[in-house]
């Protein structure tokens, strides 16, 4: 086996793929296809319908959520809160890992983690409310300070974004509320517009509070407010108050964010609550593999492939013409040429390659332990994958994401993987090799004009169908979804006993 592997290993070629990246990343700013999300809307307007009737007591209810969706949800907002500070190097990724007794979640990070850091603390207080609540129930008298505790310290972790989505909530409102107030309040076109408006006007002043005089409780307040603000309004609700379109947007979006905390942490306790296996539940962090960016090898950089040499294996040649046909694909900005496309291929000489979260998650679960478990085929993620790596997710092993946002980035790479077994080198070797293929079709192929810039980051939010019914506020429903909850749990720790589970295929 080589110490390179996969790179050098039957054909695959690392200069060649860094070749075509850099290419592609220079088309457009490296934006080189519409972003693309996984969506289930359908079913979540259906099953909004009918959870939302609190009166009306089905006694299948208790059945009415789709536990494939509530994994989903659980490992991508379980990213969202790793990834607790903006920028590239903080995105990360997750795993699920399922025995029939319980469950390891492995986490990884772009920069990846320091042993002894403040996110492997946070990460384990997180896996040990879970594991609690789990075991206890949600009726249990101290499953109720147990929840508190796990808020209070999200809170504090999550406070970098609090701060900067406060920011922006307030720049938002001040933009686009106050100067249309009183335009509002003569106008009876909207009947929610004067309750959204309110509700908004104490959401800014929370804010000022917790800008000003910064407390525990004064956060937590305002990341209640922005969540219930998401949860109570729709966006034609907005209309009556933003104006345009845009500005609805902008302010939904921003109010999304600051209110995320709250449902991701909603989330977490409904996974623990209903998801078997969750009293021993793990969370592993991927400490252990090569760290996100390295410095590259002076060898690196002498085999590096020259954009002559990158054309030539695309039968393409070097001239303004394949310069303006690859590069400007038909935008109103002044066209490239030969000299100016030479310049800008070189400058993007690989200063540091870069192992994505996605790429990391997904390795190191080759290295677990996995003997008689399932792995769960969806990477969770704290913003949607680039092009890279949603199209390697998919080649290796059918795993979906959250969905992708249509860039590239030409510091993309695999780290060196000595450990694999000859069939796992050879899926990856596979699956590098169809990636590379979708980028010399992507090279070659049409180009599509006026392509917009995604944002990276979506509100994600927890799925509807991980709502928790609510049959009012009758105790005996309520009793009644408890135990049906803890007998689910019963029945997978005796299942474990009778049952022999052997590895996937």
């Amino acid at each position: 086996m080589s110490l390179t592997c996969p790179w050098g290993v039957n054909g695959l070629d690392k200069y060649r793929f860094e070749a075509y990246a850099k290419l592609l990343r220079l088309r457009n700013g490296g934006q080189i296809e519409e972003a693309s999300n996984f969506s289930e809307v359908l079913d979540e307007e259906i099953e909004s319908h009918e959870l939302c009737d609190g009166f009306s007591v089905n006694a299948n209810g208790i059945l009415l959520f789709d536990e494939k969706k509530l994994k989903r949800a659980f490992l991508d907002r379980l990213s969202e809160l790793t990834a607790n500070e903006k920028g590239g190097h903080h995105v990360s990724s997750s795993l699920m890992l399922e025995w029939p007794d319980r469950v390891d979640i492995l986490v990884a990070q772009n920069n990846g983690f320091k042993k002894g850091g403040a996110t492997l603390r946070i990460l384990e207080i997180i896996a040990s409310s879970l594991r609690n609540i789990a075991t206890l129930g949600s009726l249990d008298a101290a499953t109720v300070s147990i929840k508190q505790n796990l808020w209070s310290s999200l809170v504090r972790w999550y406070r970098p974004r609090i701060n900067s989505y406060m920011n922006q909530v307030k720049k938002t409102l001040d933009e686009n509320i106050v100067p249309i107030r009183g335009q509002v309040e003569t106008s009876a076109s909207n009947d929610c517009a004067p309750s959204l408006l309110s509700r908004l006007e104490e959401l800014s002043a929370l804010i000022d509070t917790a800008t000003h005089s910064p407390t525990q409780d004064g956060l937590e307040k305002v990341v209640k407010s922005a969540h219930v603000v998401m949860f109570l309004h729709q966006e034609h609700d907005f209309d009556g108050i933003a104006g345009k379109s845009a500005n609805t947007r902008s302010l939904r979006d921003a109010l999304g964010f600051l209110g995320k905390l709250r449902t991701c942490f909603n989330t977490l306790i409904r996974s623990a609550e209903r998801l078997p296996g969750f009293q021993n539940l793990r969370i592993l962090p991927v400490v252990d593999s090569p760290t996100g960016a390295a410095k590259p090898k002076r060898a690196d950089q002498r085999n590096a492939w020259s954009l002559k040499k990158t054309l030539e294996s695309l039968d393409l040649d070097l001239n303004d013409r394949t310069a303006d046909c690859l590069v400007t694909a038909g935008s109103k900005r002044s066209p490239w040429t030969k000299n100016k496309l030479l310049v800008r291929f070189d400058k993007l000489k690989t200063s540091a390659s870069e192992v994505h979260a996605e790429v990391r998650v997904i390795l190191a679960a080759t290295k677990h332990d996995c003997s008689g478990a399932t792995i769960f085929k969806y990477v969770g993620c704290s913003k949607r994958s680039c092009f890279l790596c949603y199209r390697l997710v998919q080649n290796l092993g059918s795993y979906t994401t959250r969905g992708c946002h249509g860039k590239l980035y030409h510091l993309w790479t695999v780290p060196e993987t000595p450990w694999l077994a000859r069939e796992e080198r050879s899926k990856l070797i596979q699956a590098l090799k169809n990636v590379e293929n979708t980028m010399k079709e992507s090279i070659r192929g049409e180009k599509v004009a006026g392509l917009i810039h995604a944002p990276e980051s979506t509100i994600g939010g927890s799925s509807v169908a991980t709502i928790r019914p609510q049959f009012g506020r009758s105790p005996y429903m309520q009793s009644l979804v408890s135990e049906y909850l803890s007998s689910q749990r019963q029945w997978s720790r005796s299942s474990a006993d009778e049952e022999d589970f052997t590895s996937p295929e």
